[in-house]
């Protein structure tokens, strides 16, 4: 059973070049799919990390095996092509850390994990986000005991991926307790999501909770999927605008109530704003759940427009990564040869 959504006419657009005698450098062929994301899917024994085209929805699961350690909270590529994750891992010492994990792009393998290092004893997620800037540097979303953070805000850090060193950039300047997601696109525009101003009125997370509490109860997953901790549940979320040099977070437009968000990620490459998530229907106590879905996302008005449908037959995923790059891309060279 599907809601109205207002779905894009596709059209397939194929340009060939053709000269006698001209070479043309720099230039990448057309191709009908793409772009192509990363998400991280729920399935037996932990997580495997997918790639989906956003054009067409089609998944593939990648050939690493499942671990636990690959169900992060949120995905980013850098401008290398490197993938990253980030995530909380209990340790002896602490109820929960902030992790960094890094995978194999190309079999989604975990090459190398460890707790984010700074000016502070603790740290953790709520529920964290990690995004590449338009400077290219990698930014998160954590909560410290970090003077200016103090575990009661969302801040934002900058991050050496090499150490996993960061650097405080600011709070949010909000009580929020939890903001979902990170991104940013080539234009310094940077978005994470939040619950709105209603929710947090009518019971959910608010501002005399501490962020590390993880106060959200849990929700169920939807019929067919495992009892997994994915964060399935986000309805009522409204984009937050993030200020990269200062952390502060602005409340932007409303996404629809009952749109179940589970991922959010700039296509950097041509600024289009891509969701992950389904829409529920609610016409009986326990709702129905709509096939999960790739969207547009408008930024102003929080609008979402329907693009493919994912292959949610390989598991329940969580967060969504785009390849792309901000750094100035080489001039075209067009020489004759004769």
């Amino acid at each position: 059973m599907r809601m109205f959504r207002h779905r894009a006419a596709a059209a397939l657009l194929s340009t060939v070049v053709a000269s006698t005698g001209l070479v043309v450098l720099g230039a990448a062929p057309a191709s009908a799919a793409g772009p192509i994301g990363y998400t991280a899917v729920f399935v037996e024994g932990g997580c495997r990390i997918a790639t989906v085209d956003i054009a067409t929805g089609a998944t593939t699961l990648l050939s690493a095996p499942a671990d636990f350690e690959t169900c992060v909270n949120d995905l980013a590529v850098g401008p290398d092509g490197s993938l990253w994750g980030i995530d909380r891992l209990t340790t002896p010492t602490t109820d929960v850390e902030a992790e960094l994990v890094q995978f194999d792009p190309a079999t989604g393998a975990i090459l190398d994990s460890g707790l984010f290092t700074g000016n502070f004893t603790s740290s953790g997620i709520a529920e964290g986000g990690l995004a590449f800037g338009a400077d290219d540097v990698m930014y998160a979303h954590l909560v410290t005991n970090e003077d200016g953070c103090d575990n009661a805000y969302v801040c934002l850090y900058t991050v050496d991926p090499t150490t996993r060193a960061v650097t405080l950039v600011g709070n949010s300047d909000q009580g929020e307790t939890e903001m979902f997601f990170l991104t940013a696109d080539c234009a310094g525009s940077m978005l994470t999501s939040e619950f709105t101003a209603d929710a947090l009125d009518e019971g959910a997370p608010g501002p005399d909770t501490l962020a590390t509490d993880n106060p959200r109860a849990a929700s169920d997953p939807p019929p067919g999927w495992p009892d997994v901790d994915a964060q399935n549940g986000l309805l009522s979320q409204q984009l937050g605008h993030v200020d990269p040099s200062t952390g502060e977070v602005t409340r932007g437009a409303e996404f629809p109530e009952l749109f179940d968000l589970l991922g959010l990620e700039y296509d950097r490459a041509t600024g289009t704003l891509y969701a992950l998530g389904l829409e529920l229907m609610p016409i009986s106590p326990d709702g129905v759940f709509d096939d999960i879905s790739v969207y547009t996302v408008d930024p102003a008005t929080g609008d979402i427009t329907w693009v493919s449908d994912f292959n949610d037959e390989i598991g329940f995923p969580q967060g969504l990564a785009i390849a792309g790059s901000c750094a100035a891309e080489a001039p075209l060279v067009v020489r004759f040869t004769g």
